[in-house]
């Protein structure tokens, strides 16, 4: 397995600092291009649901929680209810760009390609 990128403390702070700002997001998008990721499948978006449950559990923060939450939570139930992966995921994205935390979303499929790998 080849060694991950960035640890979830890493990710955390990227999440903190990252402003809200559209370079952020440019940023962010032109790195998961880099990365060459495949097509999102369901099991990318129960890895990255994966580390957004662990970094819940972890934080001391409700608002980040609670952010984390809101763009997470349909995705269980739209895999299995037979939704494309790519529905699914434009539904994460949506929540998180609403939220301004879609770069820190991008982040972690940049992350759960690494750990693919």
């Amino acid at each position: 397995m080849q060694k991950a990128l960035w640890s979830m403390g890493d990710l955390c702070e990227m999440m903190d600092a990252v402003a809200p700002k559209p370079e952020s997001v440019a940023l962010a998008r032109r790195l998961l291009e880099l990365s060459d990721p495949q097509p999102i499948t369901n099991d990318t978006i129960l890895i990255i649901l994966h580390y957004v449950l662990v970094e819940i559990r972890g934080t001391d923060k409700p608002e980040k929680a609670r952010m984390l939450a809101d763009a997470f939570h349909n995705a269980p139930s739209m895999i299995a209810n037979g939704c494309e992966p790519q529905k699914t995921w434009e539904s994460i994205l949506s929540t998180a760009r609403r939220l301004q935390i879609e770069p820190y979303v991008l982040w972690l499929h940049v992350q759960s390609r690494q750990i693919s790998n």
